[in-house]
């Protein structure tokens, strides 16, 4: 049994074991629903109807969930956009595991990645690409920049919060909640308040609300349909 558990401990160690689980998660999910599916998804098929139009809005989402889909179409086959899906699934588990990396070490880190598989939004449910796939990555990357930023400093991981944030809210609304929750721990926490002082959140929020602009000009345009 010792020795069991030390070579478990051991394989979270290993510096090749997150790489190796999420090159599984990608190769097996993308793979099942092309051997038991016949059909794409119904948010899929109605995300190609609305992508290659390229429209800055359309009537029930922002636009990124249905570009990334014409993007991502490549002939008649399915497979390239059941891939778009986990290819998302799989960057939001990437940066899910960095921040539990720096705030858990690498060896929880893993087990908490092992432990995510399990989770339905991240495997039965990630097989139809829609626009709460769309947000994965960039909630997990939003996540982690707005982390990195706040301990370093450093304005790099400001730009890439405003860049997630931005791309993030293209996909779906409810991503608002994020920033929002960052903006109000900065205003309430008493040693994140000194970040105001800086450039960081102010580039952050200018590229924010660069990506965002045609969006919210397309919804000026039309009405508020979104």
């Amino acid at each position: 049994m010792t020795s069991s558990r030390q070579t478990f401990a051991a394989a979270l160690d290993d510096k090749r074991t997150p790489l190796i689980v999420l090159a599984l998660h990608l190769l097996i999910w993308t793979a099942l629903p092309l051997l038991v599916s016949r059909n794409l998804p119904l948010d899929v098929v109605e995300a190609l109807a609305w992508g290659r139009e390229w429209q800055w809005g359309y009537y029930k989402h922002p636009p990124l969930s249905a570009w990334l889909v014409e993007i991502a179409r490549m002939g008649n086959g399915n497979w390239s956009l059941f891939l778009l899906s986990q290819l998302m699934v799989t960057a939001g588990l990437a940066g899910a595991w960095l921040l539990g990396k720096d705030l858990l070490g690498a060896r929880l880190a893993t087990l908490a990645l092992m432990a995510t598989e399990g989770v339905h939004y991240f495997n039965l449910s990630s097989t139809e690409f829609n626009a709460n796939v769309v947000m994965f990555p960039f909630w997990a990357w939003a996540s982690l920049s707005f982390w990195r930023a706040m301990q370093s400093g450093r304005l790099i991981w400001w730009l890439m919060l405003g860049v997630c944030c931005g791309l993030g809210t293209l996909g779906k609304y409810v991503f608002l909640l994020l920033p929002a929750c960052m903006f109000l721990y900065t205003l309430a926490h008493p040693a994140a308040r000194h970040c105001w002082r800086t450039i960081g959140p102010w580039a952050a929020s200018m590229v924010f609300g660069l990506i965002l602009a045609p969006h919210v000009n397309w919804a000026i345009e039309h009405d508020w349909a979104t």
